[in-house]
C-alpha cells in the first residue's frame, strides 16, 4: 500500500497560534490524517502573504485575485472551498482527519490538480502541484503586508511601491507550500539589522516578515 506523508507547520492559526501537523494520504482509502500540537500565543506578526491571480489551467480567462500565504514549513498547497466554487471546479474527494490538543474532527475535502497562479505585478504563470481544499487558510488579515508597513522601516521603504494596498474584499484563499518552490523561493532578500523585519521577493511578488510585541 503506497502512501504520501507531508509535514505542515504554520504559526498563525486564529485559534491555535502555533500548529505543527502531519498530512498522510493513503491512495486506496483516500484518507488524510493531520496531527497537531499547539503552543503558547505568539506576539503580533506580519507574514509573507501576497496577492495573486488564480485560475484553472482549463479556463485561463476565468481568473480572480486572492491573497496567498507563502509557507515554507508546509509540504503541500491548500486552497479554500469557496475559491473552487468561483472557479467552477471540483476535485476528487478525500477524508481529512484533523487532530489537535483541543479537538479531533474528520471532514470530506477535495484534492485538485491544474491550479495556476501569477503575481499581480509579475508575468510568469506558475502551475501548482496537487492542492487540497479546506474551509479556511490559517492566517489573520492583520498579517497581510502593506505599503504602510514597509514605510515604517528605512531599509524597507524602497519596496513600498511594489506592495499592493490592502484590499478587504480579497480572501486569503491559498497556502503555497515548499512543494511549490517556484512560487515561494526567495529571489532577493532585504535583511535589515539582526532584529529588524525583513523582506523577500519571490516569483509572485514582494512581502515582508515582521515579529513584534504589542
Amino acid at each position: 500500500m503506497q502512501s504520501q506523508t507531508s509535514n505542515f507547520l504554520h504559526k498563525s492559526s486564529p485559534q491555535i497560534k502555533s500548529l505543527e501537523s502531519q498530512v498522510k494520504e493513503t491512495q486506496s482509502g483516500h484518507s488524510i490524517d493531520v496531527h497537531s500540537i499547539s503552543s503558547n500565543p505568539q506576539p503580533v506578526t506580519h507574514s509573507l502573504i501576497v496577492p495573486v491571480w488564480l485560475h484553472h489551467e482549463d479556463n485561463p480567462d476565468s481568473k480572480f485575485m486572492v491573497y496567498a500565504l507563502l509557507n515554507d514549513q508546509s509540504e503541500v498547497c491548500f486552497t479554500i472551498h469557496t475559491a473552487l466554487g468561483k472557479l467552477g471546479i471540483q476535485g476528487s474527494e478525500v477524508n481529512l482527519k484533523l487532530s489537535t490538543v483541543l479537538a479531533e474532527d474528520e471532514i470530506t475535502n477535495q484534492k485538485i490538480n491544474g491550479l495556476t497562479v501569477r503575481g499581480v505585478s509579475e508575468n510568469t504563470e506558475i502551475s501548482l502541484p496537487r492542492t487540497y481544499s479546506r474551509d479556511i487558510i490559517p492566517a489573520k488579515r492583520s498579517q497581510i503586508p502593506t505599503p504602510e508597513t514597509a514605510c515604517k522601516w528605512p531599509h524597507l521603504k524602497r519596496i513600498a511601491d511594489y506592495i499592493m494596498l490592502y484590499n478587504d474584499n480579497l480572501d486569503v484563499s491559498l497556502l503555497l507550500g515548499i512543494n511549490c518552490a517556484h512560487a515561494i523561493k526567495p529571489r532577493e532578500i532585504i535583511p535589515g539589522n539582526d532584529d529588524d523585519p525583513y523582506a523577500k521577493r519571490t516569483a509572485v511578488g514582494w512581502g515582508n516578515n515582521w515579529y513584534y510585541c504589542t
